[in-house]
């Protein structure tokens, strides 16, 4: 890894038309592998600097604009594939803030019966008064022993939600943490 390092830091120094710092100066001195790249690297710099433009070539003239148009229309991808990177995601964090604020507000503004009957309101002028209608029994053998199965549903997503909870503090919470548990209660 460090020959790997100093191969190229040889060869950049060489690109680069810079003198090789003095610790990297004996490390090439010291070995023939890095010797060996330098004098390639020497021998490159010098072939290229003595060979003379070759005469009566000559560019197209469509060159520049082909190059301009090639550059202009990468930075135009890459703007824009660096802005539609964002939008799905941002989108989909918006959207689902959105509906957990809607849910929460839903849930938080939902009351139970008022007890407060005493107060009549303004529309008791208006409003007919209720009829007493006889109860409708839409199920006659449903024992009064039985449970709705969708607050057994709900207090098994407590329940895993508890234990998902419990197994994350003891991850990544400190040994202290977990002896402490929370005070709220999960019935609302």
């Amino acid at each position: 890894m460090k020959t790997a390092v100093l191969r190229f830091l040889v060869r950049w120094y060489q690109a680069s038309d810079q003198p090789l710092p003095a610790w990297l100066e004996r490390n090439v001195r010291n070995t023939p592998e890095l010797a060996a790249i330098r004098g390639e690297e020497v021998q490159l710099t010098s072939l290229l600097r003595s060979q003379a433009p070759v005469n009566g070539v000559v560019a197209s003239p469509f060159l520049k604009s082909k190059v301009l148009h090639a550059l202009a229309r990468d930075t135009a991808d890459s703007q824009r594939s660096r802005t539609s990177r964002w939008i799905l995601p941002s989108a989909a964090v918006a959207a689902s803030l959105a509906l957990g604020l809607l849910l929460a507000s839903t849930w938080l503004s939902h009351t139970g019966p008022s007890s407060d009957t005493a107060t009549p309101s303004a529309f008791t002028s208006v409003t007919p008064a209720p009829v007493e209608a006889e109860p409708i029994l839409v199920a006659k053998g449903i024992p009064a022993a039985w449970a709705n199965p969708l607050d057994q549903e709900i207090a098994s997503v407590v329940a895993d939600a508890e234990g998902a909870v419990r197994f994350l503090a003891s991850a990544f919470l400190p040994s202290e943490a977990l002896s402490r548990r929370p005070d709220r209660s999960t019935s609302g």
